[in-house]
């Protein structure tokens, strides 16, 4: 994929991406701690992907904060291709409805970005279980895309404390949107082939555990049948793109799977929104 001149213009700025399933009481806190960044995200995009009991004053109301609504559910990554593509700004930063961001995080990771000319940046985190209200902090190695090259593929960095750049995101293709879990990492893997993909030391979000998160559902959790095979799948794509990448030859850069557009209803645009009312 390529950025098509017909679409919509690349704007400057931030847009600030929030996907949101069923969390109707974590929500506004989440957006709450974007709209208390040292740098204010040029836009907020809250995605929701058809949730139950769902309406137009779930959302708080901001000029910056803009609400679309999937017909159907369909998982966060094909919400996000989504919003990439119709409001093409320079960077995103991705969260989901039941993180916290902390104030500095866009600052810092768009200085990092900046100083050492990174197309996506992430960040140390903050586990919590919410069921015990233990907490673990994660770090993750300072240069992502060396330890692509010598390490696990799939656990370079935290997708969801990220920002990444409109360029990366069309140099690589595009998202996975035929994955429902796992997509975050495969987006990694692949952008690590043609990208700088970096990590901060600092805990910029707080990344909240539910029993029912994908991470710990018994269908889909990390020890499920159907992640295990997933992985071991998009690992052997990545074993040979590293392959390639050593060998000097083409690597393969296409999502593992993409989905058929989805349609999204306009809840609300915010006051400084120029995305489209569909």
């Amino acid at each position: 994929m390529s950025y098509d001149p017909g679409s919509p213009a690349l704007r400057p700025g931030v847009a600030a991406i929030v996907t949101h399933y069923n969390r109707p009481h974590l929500v506004n806190e989440a957006i709450c701690s974007l709209l208390a960044q040292t740098r204010l995200p040029d836009a907020v995009v809250v995605l929701d992907d058809a949730s139950e009991g769902f309406g137009p004053d779930t959302i708080i109301r901001h000029p910056l904060v803009s609400v679309y609504r999937s017909t159907v559910n369909v998982g966060p990554f094909r919400l996000i291709e989504w919003a990439i593509r119709i409001m093409p700004f320079d960077w995103y930063l991705i969260q989901d409805s039941d993180d916290i961001s902390a104030p500095t995080r866009l600052e810092r990771l768009l200085a990092a970005a900046s100083q050492r000319n990174a197309d996506m940046v992430c960040s140390a985190i903050r586990h919590q279980v919410v069921a015990t209200g233990e907490t673990r902090d994660v770090t993750f190695t300072e240069d992502a895309c060396a330890q692509h090259l010598v390490g696990n593929p799939l656990a370079l960095c935290l997708w969801g404390s990220s920002i990444l750049s409109h360029t990366l995101w069309a140099r690589v293709g595009g998202i996975a949107t035929g994955l429902r879990f796992s997509g975050d990492a495969e987006f990694v893997s692949r952008a690590c082939c043609v990208g700088r993909v970096i990590n901060v030391p600092t805990i910029e979000l707080l990344r909240r555990i539910y029993p029912d998160s994908l991470t710990r559902r018994p269908d889909t959790g990390m020890q499920s049948p159907a992640r295990k095979a997933l992985h071991q799948q998009l690992r052997a794509q990545a074993d040979a793109r590293v392959a390639a990448l050593r060998g000097g030859l083409r690597v393969d850069l296409r999502p593992f799977s993409t989905a058929p557009e989805i349609r999204m209803d306009t809840i609300r645009l915010g006051s400084s929104a120029r995305g489209p009312s569909l």
